[in-house]
């Protein structure tokens, strides 16, 4: 089990997303710069984040990933990290607005691009981090198997490499260490900025 400190840290990470039809779940990268899925905001033209307007700096439709630029809590560069089958796994999220709400599973299947874990999910689940129990973000949650408006016995997530292009996207924004150019690559082609 994470340490109460690991799930603090995730906890100061989370916000709440919204648009004019719905409202999701996100993750601090940086301070000023929030993680979320895209299929929660494309359609519609105003982002909040914990009620404060939001811009769109990067998407990566693809992988169903976004990035936005808000103002935040101070955070330090997330800390990324990996997953082993059957470890356990947990979120904060904002599943059918239980804001805030702590989720725990456990890794059932994973390949490079998708993590499912059985992490009960339910809409608003979508854009939260999941982590692991060293409170490195291993994926972000997007989709869920089973009946939409119940909950789900599985829960999908996008692995933290299929982020290396669109996270090195922040970069516009952060001044990066040699170090963080060689954990989180540079920007390519095929992630497209709005």
């Amino acid at each position: 089990m994470p340490t109460k400190m690991v799930v603090a840290d995730v906890f100061r990470r989370f916000v709440v997303t919204e648009t004019k039809s719905s409202a999701s779940s996100g993750v601090i990268i940086v301070t000023g710069v929030v993680l979320t899925c895209f299929h929660s905001l494309k359609v519609d033209s105003g982002i909040k984040v914990n009620g404060k307007d939001a811009d769109i700096i990067a998407v990566d439709p693809q992988h169903d990933l976004a990035l936005l630029q808000v103002e935040t809590e101070e955070c330090q560069l997330i800390r990324l990290g990996e997953v082993d089958l059957g470890e356990l796994v947990f979120s904060v999220g904002n599943p059918l607005s239980f804001t805030g709400a702590l989720m725990f599973g456990h890794v059932c299947f994973q390949t490079n691009t998708r993590i499912v874990h059985d992490m009960h999910g339910a809409p608003g689940v979508s854009g939260s981090g999941l982590f692991n129990n060293n409170g490195e973000l291993v994926g972000v949650n997007h989709s869920v198997a089973g009946h939409k408006h119940i909950g789900s016995s599985f829960t999908m997530a996008v692995p933290v490499l299929e982020m290396r292009s669109l996270l090195s996207k922040a970069f516009h924004i952060i001044q990066p260490t040699a170090e963080e150019i060689q954990k989180y690559g540079v920007p390519d082609e095929e992630t497209t900025e709005s």
